[in-house]
């Protein structure tokens, strides 16, 4: 099976949470990881908190935060944080 990362840009919540949860739920079993990228300051808890439920784990998906002002991180640090989960994923 071939694997696909699909990097997400995201800046604050969704507005359809359960559409949301739906769509990853049913591209989980296609080879498809979620990588969903914080920027800025706004409100990125449903994203940071996507496996944190009891009620659905998604193991197709991760959330890396890269803060407030991205610029400011070494470039190595960013994109090694956005490559990792995608890594431990494949390994999996």
């Amino acid at each position: 099976m071939s694997c696909v990362l699909q990097p997400a840009q995201v800046g604050d919540e969704p507005w359809d949470k359960a559409e949301v949860r739906s769509m990853l739920q049913n591209t989980a079993s296609l080879g498809i990881f979620w990588l969903f990228v914080g920027f800025g300051r706004g409100k990125l808890a449903f994203y940071k908190n996507l496996n944190a439920s009891t009620s659905a784990t998604f193991t197709n998906v991760a959330f890396y935060d890269a803060s407030k002002n991205p610029g400011s991180a070494p470039g190595e640090r960013f994109y090694t944080g956005l490559v990792d989960a995608f890594a431990t994923w494949m390994r999996s």
